[in-house]
């Protein structure tokens, strides 16, 4: 039916994210990285995260379970975004990379 099929797809987009990610690491970039991962995993459930079937509704849960996930959630990401600020303002200036030093990839 089609040229190309969805195993090929999804190989060339795993091929191009293995690409990024070792870009990234020798550029230093972990945010890069990160995205590249939640997007492989993304990818690879794709076809399976949400049955047709399935609408949205009857896949969420009651009120008051999302309302407890949504204070929960509205309470520590502020947490965590603070304390990640609070590292980078430790750590500021203390890891320097040299131009005798090597990242190697094995």
């Amino acid at each position: 039916m089609y040229a190309v099929s969805i195993p090929s797809i999804v190989a060339e987009a795993m091929i191009l994210l293995n690409n990024i990610v070792i870009w990234s690491l020798r550029k230093g970039y972990s945010v890069i990285i990160s995205l590249a991962a939640f997007t492989a995993v993304t990818i690879g459930y794709y076809p399976f995260m949400i049955p047709a079937s399935i609408e949205l509704t009857s896949a969420a849960s009651s009120s008051k379970t999302l309302i407890f996930m949504l204070s929960g959630i509205g309470f520590f990401i502020p947490v965590m975004l603070i304390y990640s600020g609070y590292q980078y303002l430790v750590f500021r200036g203390k890891v320097k990379m040299d131009a005798h030093t090597e990242i190697s990839i094995e």
